[in-house]
C-alpha cells in the first residue's frame, strides 16, 4: 500500500519509495529510465527521479482512482510532462508549469483503463475501444471499436504498430501517414482460443501475451499473423486470481515482470536465435522447425542454423529420404542454406536426393549460383544429372559452363561402341542442354546412344521432319514403333514413297509403318496395298481379313494367289466371294474350314436362296453341325427382329434361312444328340416372334383408330374470327344460323338455294 520498490537486475531491492496509504494503481517510466510516475487510488500523481538528489513532483488529477499514467518520451527535470486517466473518464495532459498545467484531451466515454505514450502518440483504452491522439498535430488519429465486453489490454509494438486485445481476440493496427492525415489500419487479427488475455508486451517484432483459462496461466509468444511459437506456464500460487495479474517491462530488450498480490516473477526473454540453438542441442528438432517457420524469416541466420542442424543426424546416418522430408517442412529457405545443404548431402553421398528437392520455376526460383553448384556436383552422379535436366528449365543455370564440364569428363565428342553407363548418362545430359543451341548435334548424340529421348527432342523441334528424314533408318533401329508413329505424323512432309524406299530391306518395319498409316489415312498409302496383303500374310495373318474387308485397292487375283499360297482359307473364301464365286467360297468355309458360323454369315450377306440350300443340305448330311447351325440361325433371326422398324438396307432372308425350316427338313426320329436345347430355343424364339407380331398388330390398330378419331375431330372443328362474312352475299353472319362448307362460311338461307 503506497510503496514503490526499485529493483536492480530484477532481484535486488536498491530503493523503497513511500508515498501515502493510497493504493498504487498505475506506474510508468520514461524511455531513458530516469523518471518514474505513479497513479494512486486517491487521484494523486507523483513523479520521482530515479537518480539521487531531487524532490518528487505531486499533482492532483481527480478524486477518483487513477488507472493509467504515461510519461512523455523526451522527459527532463526542467519540464515534466505526463498523461493520466482513470475512473473519471478524463484523459488529461499534465505539465509542470506555473499556470495552466492541465489540458483535457478526452472525456465523457467512461473509465479509461490503459494509457500509453510513444513518440508523439498517446493511446488509451476505455469502454468504447481504443483511441490515439497526436500531441504534435493536436488531432485524434484513429478509433478501434471494442468488439466485446471482455477485459482489454494495450501495448505499443513499434513506433507505428499498436497491439490491443479483448478477451481472446488480438488486433494489430498499423499507423499510416497520408499527406497531413494519420490513420490506423487493422492489418492483423487472430484469436488465441478459449482463454482471457491478461496482458500484452512487445517481444522484438513479435508479441507476448499473458493468458489464463480459469485454471492455469501461461505466457505465450505469437507472430503478428497469430502463429504460436513458444509457450510457458506461469507458476503463480498463494491464492492469486488471474484478474490480479499484471504484465510489464521497462523496455523491450529488458526482462518482463509479472506481478500478483503476493508474488513477483521475472521472465528473462532470450533471443530467439539462442532459443533455437537450445532446442537443437536438446534434439527437439520439431519445435525448432516450427520456430523457424514462424519467425525465422525475420531473424537472420535462424532458419539456416535450424535447417542444417536438423538435417545433420539423418544425412550422416544415410536416411536421405527422411532428411528430404525435413527439408519439405520448411516454408522458406535462403539460397545459402540450399548451398550448404547441397554440400552436406554431397559429403555423405546423398546428393541425388536433395537435387530433386531444389525448387524450380514456376514454384520458386533460386539464384543461378545455387543451380550451378548443384549441377557441378551432380556430374559425378550422371543418372541423377539426367533426371534433373529432364525437367529443369535451361534458363535457371549456366548452360555453357555445364557443357564445358561435361566435355572434360567425356573421352570423345561422340559415344563409342560400348560406352559405360556413366558415359551414356553424361552424353545424354550434354544432348539435353545442347538442344536449343545445336539440336542436330543433340539428336545425333541421342541416336548414337540409342536413347528414346531422341523422339521427344524431335517432337519439340519445329523442323523435326527434316531431321527425321535424314536419319530415318537410325530412328527405326532405336524404336521402330515410335518411328512409325513419327513417320505417319510427318506424312505431309515425309512422302510415303521415301519412307518405303528407305525401309526396302526391312519388311517387318515396312509392315508396321504401312499398317499404322492405313489406320490413320487409307488414301495416303493406296499404292502399297498389294504389298500390305503380302506383308499381312507374312507377319500378321490374323489382321489380313479385316484389311481385305476395309480396302478395295488391291488386285483380287493377286491377293487370292497370295492367300492360297499361304493356306489362308478364310481369306480365300472372302476373296472368292468378292470375285463372284460364292459357291466355291461357301464350299471352302464348309468343307475346309468347317466353320458353320462363318458360312451362315457369308450366306446372309447376299441372301441367295441357292447358297442357303447348299448350306442347309450340307449340314443335314453332317448331323454334328446341326446344333451350331440352329444356334446361328436363331441369332440371325433375333438380330433381324431387333432391326424391324429401323432403316436397314439388308436384304430379307429366304424362307429356308430360318430355324423352323431346318427343323421341318429333319427326318422323323432322327437321333441328334444335344439338340434339345437348341430346338427349345428355336421354339421360344418362334413363340416370341408370334407374340411380338400380335402385340405390334394391336398397337398398330389402336394407333390407327386414335389417328382417325383425331382427324374427324379436326374436320368437325370451326374457328371463329372477329368479323365473319358470308362467302355468297358478303353480309355479316352471327354465331347462329350459319353453315360451314370446307373453309367457307354461309348464311343458312344462302346455302339452302344452293
Amino acid at each position: 500500500m503506497g510503496s514503490i520498490f526499485v529493483l536492480e537486475h530484477g532481484v535486488n531491492v536498491i530503493r523503497k519509495i513511500s508515498t501515502n496509504n493510497a493504493c498504487i494503481h498505475a506506474l510508468g517510466l520514461d524511455v531513458a529510465g530516469r523518471f518514474c510516475v505513479s497513479g494512486a487510488g486517491d487521484g494523486r500523481i507523483t513523479v520521482w527521479s530515479l537518480g539521487p538528489g531531487s524532490e518528487p513532483w505531486v499533482t492532483e488529477h481527480s478524486q477518483l482512482p487513477i488507472l493509467g499514467v504515461a510519461l512523455a518520451p523526451d522527459q527532463s527535470e526542467e519540464k515534466l510532462t505526463l498523461c493520466a486517466a482513470g475512473e473519471d473518464g478524463r484523459l488529461v495532459l499534465h505539465q509542470r508549469v506555473m499556470f495552466g498545467g492541465q489540458t483535457v484531451l478526452h472525456a465523457g466515454e467512461g473509465p479509461i483503463t490503459e494509457v500509453l505514450w510513444r513518440t508523439s502518440l498517446i493511446a488509451w483504452m476505455n469502454d468504447r475501444g481504443v483511441k490515439v491522439y497526436n500531441v504534435k498535430s493536436g488531432r485524434k488519429v484513429t478509433y478501434v471499436a471494442r468488439p466485446s465486453r471482455a477485459k482489454g489490454c494495450l501495448t505499443w509494438l513499434s513506433d507505428d504498430q499498436l497491439a490491443m486485445s479483448w478477451g481472446s481476440l488480438v488486433k494489430i493496427a498499423v499507423l499510416v501517414t497520408t499527406g497531413d492525415l494519420q490513420i490506423a489500419e487493422v492489418r492483423h487479427q487472430f484469436n488465441c482460443g478459449d482463454v482471457t488475455i491478461q496482458g500484452l508486451m512487445p517481444l522484438g517484432r513479435q508479441l507476448a501475451a499473458l493468458e489464463s483459462d480459469g485454471r492455469r496461466t501461461s505466457l505465450r509468444f505469437y507472430s503478428n499473423s497469430g502463429d504460436l511459437f513458444h509457450a510457458v506456464e506461469v507458476p503463480m500460487s498463494r491464492g492469486a486470481f488471474h484478474s490480479h495479474l499484471h504484465l510489464a517491462a521497462a523496455a523491450p530488450h529488458l526482462p518482463m515482470y509479472l506481478t500478483g498480490p503476493r508474488e513477483f516473477l521475472v521472465f528473462q526473454v532470450r533471443d530467439l536465435l539462442e532459443y533455437a540453438v537450445q532446442l537443437l542441442e536438446e534434439k527437439r528438432f520439431d519445435e525448432a522447425i516450427r520456430l523457424a517457420n514462424s519467425v525465422g524469416h525475420g531473424i537472420e541466420g535462424l532458419g539456416h542454423i535450424v535447417c542444417i542442424k536438423s538435417l545433420g543426424p539423418d544425412v550422416q546416418e544415410g536416411n536421405y529420404e527422411r532428411a528430404c522430408q525435413i527439408l519439405q517442412r520448411f516454408r522458406y529457405m535462403e539460397p545459402p542454406t540450399w548451398q550448404e545443404s547441397l554440400v552436406l548431402f554431397d559429403r555423405a553421398g546423398g546428393l541425388p536426393h536433395i537435387a530433386l528437392q531444389l525448387p524450380v520455376p514456376p514454384k520458386e526460383t533460386l539464384p543461378k549460383e545455387v543451380y550451378d553448384e548443384a549441377l557441378r556436383r551432380l556430374i559425378h552422379y550422371p543418372s541423377a544429372l539426367v533426371a534433373v535436366l529432364s525437367y529443369w528449365p535451361l534458363t535457371i543455370f549456366s548452360v555453357n559452363s555445364l557443357q564445358e564440364l561435361l566435355r572434360k569428363e567425356l573421352p570423345s565428342a561422340t559415344p563409342g561402341e560400348n560406352p559405360s553407363q556413366e558415359e551414356r548418362c553424361r552424353y545424354e545430359a550434354l544432348a539435353l542442354i545442347s538442344e536449343q543451341d545445336d539440336p542436330e548435334m543433340a539428336l545425333d548424340l541421342l541416336l548414337a546412344l540409342g536413347s528414346s529421348e531422341a523422339f521427344k527432342l524431335l517432337r519439340r523441334q519445329a523442323v523435326g521432319e527434316k531431321f527425321f528424314m535424314a536419319r530415318l533408318k537410325r530412328f527405326f533401329q532405336v524404336d521402330h514403333q515410335q518411328s512409325c508413329e513419327l513417320a505417319v505424323a510427318f506424312r505431309s512432309a515425309v512422302p510415303v514413297d521415301d519412307v518405303c524406299a528407305a525401309l526396302e530391306g526391312e519388311t517387318r518395319w515396312k509392315h508396321e509403318y504401312l499398317k499404322l498409316l492405313f489406320a490413320q489415312d487409307e488414301i495416303a498409302g493406296q499404292g502399297y496395298h498389294m504389298q500390305m496383303v503380302e506383308l499381312f500374310a507374312e507377319y500378321d495373318p490374323m489382321g489380313l481379313l479385316p484389311f481385305l474387308r476395309a480396302s478395295e485397292r488391291y488386285p483380287l487375283e493377286e491377293a487370292l494367289a497370295v492367300c492360297q499360297r499361304k493356306g489362308l482359307r478364310e481369306e480365300v473364301a472372302y476373296l472368292l466371294g468378292r470375285a463372284g464365286r460364292v459357291s466355291d467360297a461357301l464350299r471352302i468355309l464348309l468343307e475346309e474350314v468347317g466353320d458353320v458360323g462363318r458360312a451362315v454369315e457369308f450366306a446372309s450377306e447376299t441372301q441367295d436362296p441357292q447358297l442357303w440350300e447348299t448350306l442347309v443340305g450340307f449340314v443335314l448330311q453332317h448331323s454334328h453341325l446341326l446344333v451350331p447351325l440352329l444356334d446361328h440361325l436363331d441369332a440371325l433371326e433375333s438380330k433381324r427382329l431387333r432391326a424391324i422398324g429401323s432403316e436397314s438396307q439388308q436384304p430379307q432372308p429366304p424362307p429356308m434361312a430360318t430355324p423352323a425350316h431346318v427343323l421341318r427338313l429333319l427326318p422323323s426320329e432322327t437321333p441328334l444328340p444335344r439338340i434339345a436345347t437348341s430346338v427349345q430355343r428355336v421354339l421360344d424364339s418362334l413363340r416370341l416372334s408370334a407374340d411380338l407380331h400380335e402385340a405390334c398388330s394391336k398397337i398398330s390398330a389402336s394407333e390407327m383408330v386414335s389417328q382417325k378419331k383425331a382427324c374427324i375431330a379436326k374436320c368437325n372443328r370451326g374457328t371463329a374470327t372477329l368479323a365473319l362474312h358470308c362467302s355468297l352475299c358478303g353480309g355479316a353472319v352471327s354465331s347462329s344460323g350459319i353453315v360451314i362448307v370446307g373453309r367457307a362460311v354461309l348464311h343458312q338461307q344462302c346455302h339452302s338455294p344452293c
